[in-house]
């Protein structure tokens, strides 16, 4: 247990051990909770100013920690929730004050066996339990770190500082597996398009049913083990345009005379660059002008007729 005065300012709290084995907790004057667990960034108010709660993870070592900037205005005791008594707290901490800058090293808590002020005698270097496997199927690995342990206390596991006298060990590595994965579509890339001038062509590819197995090898099986309502195309219209090398354009009539309230309209089609009458698609990406216009007024030369200006059709 820590307790942290009135005026004590850049506060940093720091615990080294994973949240399986210890975790830190914020009490009030009062005895009241202010802190327990949160998300990483998770923000919180205590002693009279902000706290921030982070995590990392670096070399499969974990630390959480509580950091301020401000300045408490009241006192607040950092407490370290154990679940195991096999497990020796490892906490450190730093604030500054008006005289000194205080920091401490790790710490015991009480009911946890002795205090780690002074070092057990027979202590050394053990592995902790696997690591869960990397993948839920086929080959993955699992990873096994040294951790320092007290032979004297049921072997309970000690900060890695107290057992610097000798090398740590390196993790142990071993392969795991559950079994093959669930079969799943695998497609490949589109072949060419078989139209190669201006024209309305097909591509095709291959789709597969492939099984990733236990042994990390990736194996072709029959369709029918996989999703057949999900299975992917496996052929297409690909369209050669003017993107493509084929050079379409809309060919528009010419505007003839006005004789009704009608609007006049006129023919406007695809063609290409030989002239020859395409699909209107083929030149969906170029503009195309109106087809329809209203009729103007003026006499007609066909049929001496005349329109009267309410009369014109407008667009």
């Amino acid at each position: 247990m820590i307790r942290l005065p009135v005026g004590a300012s850049t506060v940093s709290v720091t615990n080294h051990l994973p949240p399986r084995l210890a975790s830190i907790m914020v009490r009030s004057e009062t005895g009241d909770f202010l802190f327990t667990v949160g998300p990483p960034g998770h923000i919180f108010e205590a002693g009279g100013t902000e706290f921030e709660y982070h995590v990392s993870v670096e070399g499969g070592n974990f630390t959480e920690s509580l950091t301020t900037n401000g300045t408490l205005n009241n006192s607040i005791t950092i407490e370290v929730y154990i679940p195991s008594q096999r497990v020796a707290p490892s906490i450190s901490y730093e604030y500054h004050s008006l005289e000194n800058v205080e920091t401490w090293g790790r710490t015991g808590t009480r009911d946890r066996g002795p205090p780690l002020l002074s070092p057990p005698n027979n202590i050394d270097w053990s592995y902790g339990p696997f690591l869960s496997c990397t993948e839920t199927c086929t080959t993955g690995i699992q990873v096994a770190y040294a951790v320092c342990t007290d032979l004297d206390f049921n072997n309970r596991i000690l900060p890695d500082n107290y057992c610097s006298g000798s090398e740590k060990p390196t993790p142990i590595v071993r392969h795991c597996g559950s079994g093959n994965c669930a079969p799943r579509w695998v497609t490949r890339d589109w072949l060419p398009c078989s139209q190669t001038r201006c024209g309305v062509g097909s591509q095709q590819r291959l789709v597969q049913c492939m099984v990733l197995e236990a042994n990390g090898r990736d194996s072709m099986v029959t369709d029918d083990l996989c999703p057949l309502a999900s299975k992917p195309r496996h052929e297409r219209e690909c369209l050669m345009t003017e993107s493509t090398g084929c050079g379409t354009e809309w060919e528009e009539d010419e505007w003839g005379e006005c004789c009704s309230t009608e609007p006049l309209e006129r023919r406007i089609q695809c063609v290409d660059s030989g002239g020859a009458v395409q699909p209107p698609f083929f030149c969906s990406h170029l503009h195309r002008n109106s087809s329809l216009r209203p009729c103007e007024k003026g006499p007609c030369t066909n049929g001496g007729c005349f329109l009267d200006p309410q009369e014109m059709v407008l667009l």
